[in-house]
């Protein structure tokens, strides 16, 4: 039928990558370095974000635990009365330091790094 030369879609798949059609998609209105600054810019914001929800949480345990389950659970209640959200929630209420001491140091060591690939 068709070689591997050819096709039905040979000269679109030309017209597509020629050098002019490239060149276009290459060109943008900043450098690279600019661009790359502002990912940066915008990931310490996300990490920053996620760091002060960690520690506005870290610093009412009890009040965000149940908020969270209100959210999470249905009209009829059932995971509030469960065994498992009863021990959970004294778990994490009791022991909230060690809970959030994990995504406030992945939080930490995540700034760190942005800061240091947008410095470098």
């Amino acid at each position: 039928m068709y070689s591997n030369s050819e096709g039905p879609y040979r000269n679109s798949l030309r017209a597509l990558f020629s050098d002019r059609t490239i060149g276009l998609i290459m060109q943008c209105c900043c450098g690279v370095r600019t661009s790359s600054i502002l990912i940066f810019c915008l990931y310490l914001i996300f990490h920053a974000l996620f760091l002060v929800i960690n520690l506005v949480v870290l610093s009412s345990p009890e009040e965000h635990v149940d908020r969270a389950i209100q959210f999470i659970d249905t009209n009829d209640n059932k995971l509030h009365d469960s065994v498992f959200y009863n021990t959970a929630r004294e778990l994490i209420i009791r022991n909230s330091g060690e809970y959030f001491a994990l995504p406030i140091t992945i939080n930490l060591v995540l700034l760190v790094s942005n800061l240091l690939a947008a410095w470098g």
